[in-house]
């Protein structure tokens, strides 16, 4: 769908439409059809949680999530080396063949499609896909692993909200209040209902729109409108994103406010900062300049203060992993802890030795896993709190590693293969671990304790991941990579583009960038010391390790803002009650909008098949 129809953001969300629109179409609807006719042969809602967990951790391998990534990765090298690019120079000779098409003429097939009569090349995918798949599986394994060692800390110690997985439970049915868990009771709620329609209305209205005759509501990514604050201040994306607005809803109002705070925050001091005349000298590893590296100083507070708050539950875990029997509490988890000591170390293992021979040094190896998972394990925790659907962090972790380390002093196999790592250390969906840790929490909500799920999930990865791979390079054989509207090549040779900047240029993070990473520390560590000491603090760290400089999260400004002011009115108004009476709404505006992007879908098919409309942007 995402190759041939245009649709590339269905499947960019964390929890993207592109799985829940199937889901409530094809097992929701049915189900609740089947509930009224006859009951005994419904499914329960244990069997409903385990559908969803495995759909949700399946759709974390197509498109964005994997698979165009990795085939970008694999095909571009070969085909796109030349001279005047010096990638036959630079590139090629310091790659091993296994990670890579090493064959011209498979590559060149691949960009620009089969004559008849031609063959599909599936023998020269076999390697590179199949070890690359390695990896992947070893990248997941920690990140499960990490998952069922801070799944406790976060869910019953702290109780974190998790609204994206809240959210999903009404979708199911599932509310606290209800005495039949089984029987979902949004299709007689008012509240529900009035949201359906409203975001289905607009969305059906935009469609009708296709035929230029009607003009388009502001709820579409073609309505998008910057705010000019003043010369040389960046502007703020205003657009109202339905999906990401009914998401932020069900999060606190602190971390809603924190995160337009902070945004904010940076927009001025951007401003500032162009007006002055100060710039980051180092613009290949550090995205976002100076404000960048100051929100990524607020990331590594951040996940200091995770570790430390969870220091003794920590110690716990350790202790637990040694003794012979598996407690109570224990078979919470999706597996014992022993096996998540010991699936961190051999995921770990593999991955640095993975590294190691397509040609990175263990020392550096070791040092961008470490970067790359406290990014993630960040990245995790604030979706939990925050439900943002489109959440990532500004400056990527290879990137920031070479910056650590500079490039006068890495050799140029380690050049390469962290150039090579955009294939997955730019990917904030899969390997993040946002998918497993809310799928724990639902996982506390099955009965029998969700007994035999990580088989389940493994099972839905796996062949998701092969599907989604043999998906993508049949329809780019048959059209030509170049004629998808995924576009594969270009990030290929954003991939390796990146490598030869940072081959033929020394970049380092220098000492002005030094000085705003403290600084962020520094405004970090204050946030959270007022969290700690004051009860009326009103900011959270969420919103300083977040901070975006011009990326997804600020063209979510409005929705975030939105959301905050509607709590704050209705809390003001009828105290929590109305709050909760209230999301029921939200929870109609999701299925509403999920309809609207299905009319859309099928508008296309019949009446612009070559022309698709995109319906959702972040």
């Amino acid at each position: 769908m995402a190759d041939r129809g245009g649709y590339d953001f269905m499947l960019f969300a964390h929890l993207p439409s592109g799985f829940l629109l199937p889901f409530l179409a094809l097992v929701l609807l049915p189900n609740l059809i089947c509930r009224a006719c006859c009951p005994g042969r419904a499914l329960t809602r244990t069997e409903l949680l385990t559908v969803f967990a495995m759909g949700w951790a399946a759709s974390m391998m197509p498109d964005l999530g994997v698979s165009r990534y990795m085939v970008s990765a694999i095909a571009a090298p070969a085909y796109f080396a030349s001279p005047e690019n010096r990638w036959d120079e630079l590139i090629l000779p310091h790659l091993p063949h296994w990670v890579y098409l090493s064959d011209y003429e498979s590559a060149r097939r691949f960009y620009e499609g089969i004559q008849p009569g031609q063959q599909i090349p599936w023998s020269v995918w076999l390697t590179p896909v199949f070890w690359w798949l390695c990896l992947f599986a070893a990248l997941l394994l920690i990140g499960a692993c990490i998952v069922v060692i801070f799944r406790r800390q976060w869910m019953e110690y702290e109780r974190l909200r998790f609204p994206m997985a809240e959210a999903a439970l009404r979708l199911i049915g599932e509310s606290g209040g209800d005495q039949n868990r089984d029987r979902p009771g949004f299709p007689r709620n008012r509240l529900f209902l009035a949201g359906l329609l409203l975001a289905f209305s607009a969305m059906a209205w935009n469609c009708a729109a296709y035929w230029g005759a009607l003009p388009m509501l502001p709820v579409h990514p073609g309505a998008l409108v910057t705010l000019e604050i003043a010369p040389y201040f960046p502007g703020i994306p205003l657009y109202l994103n339905l999906y990401a607005l009914s998401f932020a809803f069900f999060a606190p109002a602190e971390i809603l406010f924190s995160l337009w705070f902070f945004q904010l925050f940076g927009v001025l001091e951007q401003g500032l900062l162009s007006r002055l005349g100060m710039f980051s000298t180092s613009g290949s590893v550090v995205q976002g300049g100076l404000t960048g590296m100051q929100f990524m100083g607020g990331v590594v507070v951040f996940a200091a203060w995770l570790v430390w708050t969870a220091r003794r539950h920590l110690a716990t875990v350790w202790r637990a992993a040694w003794r012979p029997v598996r407690d109570e509490d224990e078979a919470r988890e999706l597996f014992s802890y022993r096996w998540a000591l010991a699936g961190l170390a051999g995921g770990s293992v593999f991955a640095v030795l993975w590294l190691y021979s397509a040609g990175l040094s263990i020392p550096v190896g070791v040092l961008f896993l470490v970067v790359m998972f406290t990014f993630y394990l960040v990245l995790a925790r604030v979706v939990a709190e925050s439900g943002l659907v489109m959440a990532e962090l500004t400056v990527k972790p290879n990137y920031f590693t070479v910056g650590m380390i500079g490039t006068a002093s890495l050799s140029m196999r380690d050049i390469n293969v962290l150039g090579m790592a955009n294939g997955f250390a730019r990917n904030w969906r899969t390997f993040t671990m946002v998918g497993f840790s809310h799928i724990a929490w639902l996982k506390t909500s099955m009965e029998d304790r969700g007994r035999g799920l990580i088989g389940c999930i493994c099972l839905a990865i796996g062949v998701s991941a092969v599907l989604s791979v043999v998906s993508l390079v049949h329809s780019a054989h048959m059209a030509g990579a170049n004629n998808l509207y995924t576009q594969p090549g270009g990030l290929g040779t954003f991939f390796f583009g990146r490598t030869i900047v940072w081959a033929t240029n020394a970049s380092q993070i220098g000492a002005l960038e030094t000085l705003f990473l403290l600084s962020g520390m520094l405004i970090n560590g204050l946030v959270i010391a007022g969290r700690v000491f004051f009860t009326w603090w009103p900011l959270h760290p969420v919103g300083m390790a977040i901070g975006d400089v011009g990326g997804v999260v600020r063209n979510a400004f409005l929705p975030i803002f939105l959301a905050w002011l509607l709590q704050i009115v209705l809390i003001r108004i009828g105290g929590v009650r109305m709050y909760r009476a209230a999301q029921p709404f939200f929870t109609g505006v999701i299925v509403g909008f999920l309809m609207g992007v299905a009319l859309s879908l099928v508008v296309d098919a019949v009446f612009f098949p070559g022309t698709p409309h995109r319906t959702e942007w972040y």
